[in-house]
């Protein structure tokens, strides 16, 4: 299963969640409260930590599996 999935299914307590193409737009749960417990979330699952701006600018699923592709975890 994926690691990203795992996270998003947990915070959104909707299992099985299809998070491909997934945006904050297209996906109304998806609003401040739910990124800040996604973006904990993911510093956990994957130890990592994002910064400021880099939490800021994190608007899909495409931009979150990049971000930790370049911090070589995904």
């Amino acid at each position: 299963m994926d690691k990203l999935a795992l996270v998003f299914e947990e915070v959104f307590d909707d299992s099985p969640l299809e998070i491909e193409g997934l945006t904050r737009s297209n996906f109304p749960d998806w609003d401040s409260l739910a990124h800040i417990k996604l973006i904990i979330g993911i510093e956990e699952q994957f130890d990592v930590k994002f910064t400021i701006d880099q939490v800021a600018s994190i608007s899909s699923v495409e931009e979150l599996r990049r971000l930790l592709s370049e911090k070589q975890v995904a």
